[in-house]
């Protein structure tokens, strides 16, 4: 049995619970059809962006270990979806779409949210860029517009949200136009910066793991282009291993839910070894439920 843990749960209820083990299943799903032509040719369809799917499996818990992962499935703490810290995804922990949102041109659903989770803008174009041979940033953006749902005060737009364990900090980095039509509140990075050292903010230090929402403030109305988004998740000590390096597609998810109930087989009796295994496969569906 590993002592190693990892970070999991809805927001009001974060803990710590044994890593699964390492053959994790951690795919980047989406539709995908192919065929053949009658003329002999081949197609293959895939679509623009994915979800991401974890097949969990624990071979070797403790009963209570077992059932205080399977209680999740329950809803007993809330009906919310489930946020995990990925340990490889560390580098860039949102939704695919969201650090390229080219990606998802086109989709209503991929746009910011409001504080109440309701679309707070539009995309409202594509935008070509240079490419960019030295950090690997997306060759194309999106131009959107952002809403005044707060007319004379702040209005904040959230590109998902983040679980951060205790003593960890959260950079978010935006590649984006400056923006025009209102006032831009928190700054950004311009499309030709390319140095990839400064950040639109960075928490402050913690000792309880929380979820944090990836804030975008503004007032009146706003448009801006805007091209990929990071966020790193690093522990509390030299925040220099995140100010060198490029672009990287977004290796986290928007939230899961479990796909049925865990299955839980038990080894042996409490009173004698006490080993039981836990499978259980969760899926992204945090964006598509906003």
């Amino acid at each position: 049995m590993s002592d190693k843990k990892v970070w999991f749960g809805p927001e009001n209820h974060l803990t710590q619970i044994p890593a699964p083990h390492s053959d994790l299943d951690a795919s980047s799903v989406g539709f995908s059809a192919s065929g053949t032509y009658l003329n002999g040719g081949g197609y293959e369809i895939d679509s623009p962006y994915a979800h991401r799917e974890y097949n969990f499996s624990w071979p070797s818990l403790t009963t209570e270990e077992a059932y205080g992962i399977a209680q999740f499935a329950s809803g007993i703490y809330s009906n919310d979806v489930l946020y995990y810290l990925d340990p490889f995804s560390t580098t860039n922990v949102v939704t695919e779409w969201v650090s390229a949102p080219a990606l998802a041109y086109g989709d209503p659903l991929a746009v910011p949210r409001g504080p109440d989770g309701t679309p707070c803008g539009q995309q409202t174009g594509l935008v070509d860029y240079t490419p960019d041979s030295v950090y690997g940033y997306p060759d194309q953006g999106v131009s959107y517009r952002l809403y005044d749902q707060n007319p004379g005060g702040r209005n904040y737009a959230y590109f998902g949200k983040v679980l951060v364990p205790p003593n960890y900090d959260l950079y978010f980095t935006m590649r984006s136009s400056t923006a025009t039509g209102g006032t831009e509140v928190t700054g950004t990075l311009s499309d030709t910066d390319l140095d990839n050292t400064r950040y639109i903010n960075s928490t402050s230090l913690s000792s309880n793991a929380r979820v944090l929402g990836l804030e975008y403030q503004y007032e009146g109305q706003v448009e801006f282009n805007l091209r990929s988004i990071m966020a790193t998740v690093v522990p509390h000590t030299n925040p220099a291993s995140i100010t060198t390096g490029g672009f990287v597609l977004g290796r986290g998810s928007s939230g899961l839910r479990f796909q049925g109930r865990p299955q839980i087989t038990q080894y042996s009796a409490p009173e004698a070894v006490d080993v039981v295994g836990v499978s259980a496969k969760m899926i992204e569906t945090g964006w598509w439920e906003q």
